[in-house]
């Protein structure tokens, strides 16, 4: 020690050393718990959009500095909702609150920087794939639904006769999360869901069957459901025939669907309705809870069956 101190020039060596080896050790200790964090399943990080920005500017990097990245173009979209980044790509209901659409471009032109574009368009999802080829200056087949959306990104304007809304379609009644299944649509103002509450295959609602609206302008986070306020009728009645519209044009509306039956029942919603759903809804607790025993069942054998294949294994 008298030694170190007697020599200050080796003291401050041996003093940044160890702050190097304890700074490796720190990075190395933080990515093997962001694995072990990331290999859970039915994980859902939430994340703030700008830090993730940074981090995955980090994570890119060995993308731009290779040999490619002078004749490389690389597109990275990442899309949240709910403020919600799923690894396994789960986006179950229509509400999103502020929802935010964060798509980074990396173009040939500007390799280390990136072209963000925040806001709603209406995209849907008919539409990623199209705009994927777009920019890959590939053909975009007739047969697809959507549209290219590669101009909004590049110059950060709608192109002219863009469509106004967009629709969404959960068909998995309860299978996750217990979400009811529902259909939506949304534009700039407003979002108008219906859940009607079936299975794919049946005409027979299990959870109570309703519609919901909101006011995106005055209630971004979509705490107010102003469906029945009378001062709504006119957007409510012009809604439903912009979700009639994009209904048939994706082919939804068939009579193939059973569940198209409980739509079209409680389209109008009247009074009568609202009795058989507060009927339904009395009766859906007890359903639920027989669902959860259900899946807890069919979990527990799985477990077994996972547990006796990996011994069988070791045997």
């Amino acid at each position: 020690m008298l030694f170190l101190i007697n020599n200050p020039l080796i003291f401050i060596i041996v003093l940044a050393i160890i702050g190097f080896v304890i700074f490796i050790g720190y990075k190395i200790y933080s990515e093997i718990s962001l694995n072990k964090l990331l290999k859970q399943k039915q994980l859902v990080m939430r994340v703030d959009t700008s830090s993730f920005a940074k981090s995955f500017n980090k994570r890119i990097g060995l993308l731009t500095s290779t040999a490619l990245a002078p004749i490389a173009v690389v597109l990275i979209v990442v899309l949240s909702q709910n403020n919600i980044i799923s690894p396994a790509g789960d986006i179950l209901d229509v509400h999103d609150g502020q929802e935010v659409i964060d798509i980074y471009n990396d173009f040939q032109s500007k390799m280390s920087t990136y072209n963000i574009f925040r806001g709603f368009t209406s995209e849907e999802n008919v539409d990623f794939a199209p705009t994927i080829l777009d920019f890959a200056n590939a053909q975009i087949p007739k047969v697809m639904q959507g549209s290219s959306f590669k101009s909004i990104l590049e110059y950060g304007k709608e192109p002219e006769n863009w469509k106004t809304a967009a629709y969404y379609h959960y068909y998995l009644q309860l299978e996750h999360h217990l979400v009811p299944a529902h259909i939506g649509i949304r534009t700039k103002e407003y979002k108008l869901l219906m859940f009607y509450g079936t299975d794919r295959k049946s005409n027979t609602p299990t959870t109570p069957p309703g519609w919901e609206l909101y006011d995106l302008k005055n209630d971004p986070t979509e705490d107010f459901n102003v469906y029945k306020d009378l001062k709504y009728a006119e957007v409510v009645k012009d809604l439903k025939i912009k979700l009639r519209a994009l209904r048939a044009k994706y082919k939804e509306d068939g009579k193939e669907f059973a569940f198209n039956q409980v739509i079209e029942k409680y389209w109008d919603y009247t009074k009568q309705d609202y009795e058989r759903a507060k009927e339904i809804s009395a009766k859906a607790p007890a359903y639920m809870d027989s669902l959860k025993q259900s899946k807890l069942a069919k979990n527990r054998k799985r477990k077994k069956g996972s547990a006796k294949e990996l011994d069988d294994k070791h045997n």
